[in-house]
């Protein structure tokens, strides 16, 4: 008697699937990222020094 397989042996015996990267991705890339980010970063500095400012007297 055979035992059944496990989901592990089972995903084994599937065909890998070749997807292009723009099909694979879950998402557009772009739409002005850098900037959400450098303006983010930048913020997040001047607050630190703004609180610096503040509270090393």
């Amino acid at each position: 008697m055979q035992q059944p397989l496990r989901r592990s042996e089972a995903e084994d015996l599937e065909p890998e699937t070749a997807v292009a990267t723009d099909r694979a991705r879950q998402g557009v890339t772009g739409h002005g990222v850098r900037y959400v980010l450098s303006f983010g970063l930048l913020g997040i500095i001047f607050a630190f020094a703004m609180t610096l400012v503040i509270f090393a007297n």
